[in-house]
Formats: structure tokens, C-alpha cells, sequence
């Protein structure tokens, strides 16, 4: 496994399964959950931490989410934040995450094409 500078932990993608649902005749990208059988509602914010490293260019739209989700109602209609998280923090991941998708993918996939490296097989 290889190691990039600055940073900590690589992520690996073979272990998140994506697939598409058709919803008012529009496709939309989701992600599979498994392994879940460990998990819980916790009000650590590691978790969101790894998943905007993990998808770094949807920084924006999982704090939305995240938002969105992680108030409950309590059945007293009084609504109340269960996690805290820190902007500054979630946004250093987004940046990990960027530079791990760059030297991982991109850098690669670049050196592929200019290698003349393909899956044909010809």
C-alpha cells in the first residue's frame, strides 16, 4: 500500500458499493450500506469526518445533510442537536480527501494514458 504525504490513512473504496436508482425520471448515485451490524448512533463526528474525506468534493451537500439529519425530535417538538462537529475539521478532511483522490486516481489514470496503457485487449 502506498502512503502520500500529509496523509494519515488511505481510503478504500472497494468496501462502498455505488449504484443508481431511477427516481422521477432521474437517475441518482447512491451508496451501499454494509457491514453496518457493529454500528451505532453515536455523537462522534469521526464518522462524517471519514465520509467527506472519503467523498471530498461533496463537502457542501453532507453538511447539508448532516444538518438536516442530526436533529431529532424528541416528541416534545423541541428539536435538538445530537452532534457537534467543526467546520474547520470537516473541511481539512475534504482537503485530505482531494489529495488522496488526486496522487490515487487521477495522477495514476494520467500516467495510464500516457503510457498508452488500456484494458483492450488488441
Amino acid at each position: 500500500m502506498f502512503r502520500i504525504p500529509g496523509i494519515p490513512n488511505v481510503v478504500r473504496y472497494d468496501n462502498y458499493p455505488l449504484y443508481f436508482v431511477s427516481e422521477h425520471g432521474k437517475k441518482q448515485g447512491r451508496i451501499g450500506l454494509i457491514d453496518v451490524e457493529s454500528s451505532s448512533i453515536s455523537t462522534d463526528a469521526k464518522g462524517l469526518t471519514n465520509l467527506v474525506r472519503m467523498f471530498p468534493y461533496h463537502l457542501n451537500m453532507i453538511i447539508e445533510e448532516a444538518d438536516r439529519m442530526l436533529l431529532l425530535n424528541r416528541g416534545d417538538n423541541n428539536l435538538k442537536k445530537v452532534m457537534n462537529y467543526n467546520i474547520n475539521d470537516l473541511k481539512n478532511a475534504a482537503e485530505m480527501g482531494e489529495k488522496y483522490l488526486s496522487a490515487g486516481y487521477w495522477d495514476h489514470s494520467d500516467f495510464l494514458k500516457e503510457k498508452e496503457v488500456s484494458t483492450d485487449s488488441k
